[in-house]
């Protein structure tokens, strides 16, 4: 049977592979982890960067630990998938009778082929030929002819799973009182089986030729995925003591050894600034001024006059506006240069259409502790680092108001992707996004954690719109 190729962006998941050496060599697959890929041959005309990308972050980005389209990790994977490598996904495979789910990267599905399928079809510019599979309970043994020429027969293991979790859902964080849950993939997951080939379209024809394989897609180029989002996470675990992001975690993403590390940080803002009020320290997050105060424009567009004198640091973040359900109507500068005064002098504009009103507060440590993850995975290796800040008020709270903007200015300063969160919902919908009846929402009606139905894209799509410029 031949299927029609149609590009198919969806999902890459697996991680570390079983490397087969070019056509004519058979083998039998023995999962181990030298798969090299930062090292591998390039078609013509393709650039395959970051083959093994490290997304962590918050509940957010955790999405139940899923690696594919259960969060916005999967919208990234399926950039990759789609629009990166050419694949063939479940959708467009041949459907068997027994169609399966399982915690694949892939939208979930797995195809089982039964002895005697063969799976025809079309990759273009191949550099390889590579299947994603799950253990199926019995080894099977697959053959792969590659425009008329036979790689060879090779043995899957059926004794494991795709994705292994490293906490279970139910396990709770002795430090925090939350469920801590993380999942990586299956390094024998992935069998590369037909290599080196020319830049141009190949036909191939996959055999069953014993047991039952358990298919998740076909692929001419794989990248490797770690979702190490945290479930329970806010950011206001940011500001305490131990660090937001766990040391094991952190552990478990230098292991992984990504080209390319994303961190959410400072989006999900449950609690955040009841944790700085009971705890204001001077050298950390806190108020400088807490209720809202009357500014007036003063000797030129970047400076604010208050009626009284504050005492700012360069770095604070100054709230300008009256929050009244629409994200629009607030403005975010950062302080430009210390000052004891009654004059605050801003990096940027006071833009016309706040109102002289605002808030002013000092997040210094949270650029500490998101700092320390950075330094730890990029320590002694050559990572791309990106960073994610979304900003949204939760309701009629201004809770994260600048990370934002502090985010970007950290980006611009280390050399890092920005990612913007905040700027994405917010051309969606710049209201107050609280309730979860509507087509027209992108979160679950909290104003914080993406839905299903637009947030995961958006998120998605903030990261994939900066990966497609680099």
């Amino acid at each position: 049977m031949k299927i029609n190729f149609k590009k198919s962006m969806y999902v890459l998941t697996i991680s570390s592979a079983l490397f087969f050496q070019g056509c004519g060599s058979g083998g039998t697959s023995a999962g181990n982890n030298d798969d090299n890929d930062k090292e591998d041959q390039l078609p013509a005309g393709k650039t395959f960067k970051y083959n093994r990308i490290s997304i962590a972050g918050s509940s957010i980005t955790w999405g139940k630990g899923y690696l594919g389209e259960k969060s916005y990790v999967g919208e990234v994977i399926k950039y990759f998938r789609e629009d990166v490598a050419d694949s063939i996904g479940p959708g467009e495979l041949p459907t068997p009778a027994s169609t399966i789910s399982d915690l694949m990267s892939y939208k979930g599905e797995l195809y089982v082929y039964n002895a005697g399928s063969v799976i025809s079809g079309k990759l273009k510019a191949s550099e390889d030929v590579s299947i994603v599979f799950a253990g199926s309970g019995v080894d099977t043994v697959v053959e792969m002819e590659v425009d008329g020429n036979v790689c060879g027969s090779y043995t899957i293991q059926g004794s494991f799973k795709p994705v292994k979790v490293i906490s279970p859902d139910n396990e709770v964080d002795s430090a925090t009182g939350n469920v801590r849950s993380f999942r990586e993939t299956e390094p024998r997951s992935v069998a590369k089986i037909c290599k080196n080939l020319e830049n141009r379209e190949h036909d191939f024809n996959l055999t069953v030729k014993s047991g039952k394989l358990h298919l998740n897609f076909i692929t001419n180029h794989m990248y490797y995925f770690q979702n190490a989002g945290i479930g329970g996470y806010a950011a206001s675990t940011i500001l305490g003591e131990p660090a937001w992001f766990p040391d094991t975690t952190t552990d478990e993403i230098v292991d992984f050894d990504p080209d390319l590390f994303i961190f959410e940080s400072s989006t999900n803002d449950a609690g955040t600034w009841a944790w700085e009020q009971a705890n204001e320290e001077a050298t950390t997050n806190e108020w400088i001024l807490r209720n809202s105060t009357d500014f007036s424009l003063g000797a030129s567009s970047k400076k604010i006059q208050l009626a009284s004198p504050v005492s700012v640091q360069a770095g604070d973040v100054v709230v300008m506006g009256t929050y009244t359900g629409n994200i629009g109507s607030v403005a975010v500068a950062i302080v430009a240069q210390n000052s004891n005064s009654k004059t605050i002098t801003l990096t940027t504009d006071v833009p016309d259409h706040v109102a002289p009103k605002c808030v002013i507060k000092r997040i210094s440590k949270w650029e500490t502790n998101v700092q320390t993850v950075i330094d730890r995975v990029t320590s002694g290796r050559n990572v791309q680092v990106g960073i994610g800040t979304c900003g949204v008020p939760n309701l009629d709270q201004r809770k994260l108001m600048g990370y934002r903007e502090k985010g970007k200015i950290m980006a611009d300063e280390n050399g890092w992707m920005f990612f913007d969160f905040f700027n994405k919902v917010k051309a969606f919908n710049s209201g107050v996004d609280n309730s979860p009846n509507s087509a027209s929402r992108w979160s679950y009606g909290d104003n914080t954690h993406p839905n299903e139905e637009n947030g995961y894209r958006l998120f998605g799509e903030a990261i994939t719109d900066v990966l497609k410029t680099k």
